[in-house]
């Protein structure tokens, strides 16, 4: 049994503490800034989102910044997706697919990878597919992708060794208003080269 130890704001079992609550300026753990509010699942209706993406290669035309990169296609309708890796190797990769579905509600889905190459098609249909996310113990050896079931469009793709899709796409569920609040740019280039960042919807 855990008890909450008033004395030094700790919920305790036995001798072990569990999580510690810091209490400044007369707040208590109910009054905390918004954002930490959202951030820990406190405000109804409202989730916080963090969107990241990364690509190595960017040239000198406008384009999204996603794992794969280059220009971005979209499904016009919502189908099967499959997905598959660039290894063979990969089998026993659990996938978990979170997207929207044809009326744009969400929709997840995991897969287990039994052939990296062939992959393995979802039994739901997506419209748009926001993230890729490793969920077992086994990280894929290849690339990683999720897309149409004939292999030609690709909707996110995790690359080796990241557990995760590093994408900047996002398309707002149904019933949701989207704020964006911040933004973050990152560039290794310096001294006379530069960098332009947009955001686009």
């Amino acid at each position: 049994m855990a008890t909450f130890n008033t004395a030094n704001n700790a919920l305790q079992s036995g001798n072990k503490t569990l999580f510690e609550v810091a209490i400044t300026n007369n707040e208590t753990k109910y009054s905390a800034p918004f954002e930490l509010a959202v951030a820990r699942g406190k405000i109804p209706g409202i989730t916080g989102l963090s969107i990241s993406g990364y690509y190595a290669t960017v040239d000198t035309n406008w384009q999204p910044i996603w794992d794969i990169g280059g220009a971005y296609t979209y499904f016009t309708s919502a189908q099967v997706v499959r997905v598959w890796s660039s290894s063979a190797s990969d089998v026993n990769v659990s996938i978990t697919v979170i997207g929207l579905d044809s009326n744009y509600n969400v929709v997840s889905e995991s897969v287990l990878l039994n052939n990296g190459t062939t992959g393995v098609l979802t039994t739901s249909q997506f419209l748009r597919i926001n993230s890729l996310m490793v969920t077992g113990s086994v990280n894929g050896i290849g690339m990683i992708r999720a897309g149409s079931s004939d292999k030609t469009i690709t909707l996110a793709a995790i690359n080796d060794g990241a557990g995760r899709s590093q994408m900047t796409i996002y398309t707002v569920p149904a019933g949701y208003t989207f704020y964006l609040t911040q933004s973050n740019f990152y560039t290794n280039q310096n001294g006379s080269q530069y960098a332009n960042y947009r955001s686009y919807t």
